[in-house]
């Protein structure tokens, strides 16, 4: 245990962000430990989200993604997953778009996969095509994240 001390036979444990020692042989100290680990954790969690928000407020307002803060790099992810809608995406066929370049945009697995690039290429090619494939995205709200690099 890498956090824990052994002495005169008993297991003992650093208590992370309390500093209390805990003896694991005492369920009572153990399940008293645990909810305060747990009410740390749920802190942290908080402080986390509040601190994110931040981070994601601070790149909206620079209109930017990543910022960069001395050896620091924080970098904020998407606020939406990008899904398509294969019933209307096949609407391309409908429309003109030849099947093997429609094979080329939608490859057929278990669950599809739409090319975005090519996406965009088939967009550019018509606007009738472009009204199917803006149809066809489906944006999925989703937690933001932001990632910390650097010392």
């Amino acid at each position: 245990m890498s956090e824990g001390l052994v002495s005169r036979g008993r297991e003992l444990l650093v208590v992370p962000g309390t500093g209390t020692v805990i003896d694991l042989d005492d369920p009572a100290e153990v399940a008293q430990a645990l909810r305060d680990v747990r009410d740390l954790k749920r802190q942290v969690d908080e402080a986390r989200a509040v601190l994110e928000a931040a981070l994601v407020a601070e790149s909206a307002r620079q209109g930017t993604k990543t910022l960069r803060y001395g050896s620091l790099t924080a970098s904020v992810g998407p606020d939406t997953e990008l899904g398509w809608d294969m019933t209307v995406l096949i609407g391309l066929l409908d429309v003109g778009l030849p099947q093997a370049r429609y094979d080329e945009l939608v490859t057929e697995t278990v669950e599809y996969k739409v090319n975005a690039a090519v996406a965009k290429q088939i967009e550019a090619a018509s606007p009738v095509y472009a009204k199917v494939v803006e149809q066809a995205r489906v944006r999925t709200p989703r937690k933001q994240y932001v990632k910390v690099e650097g010392k």
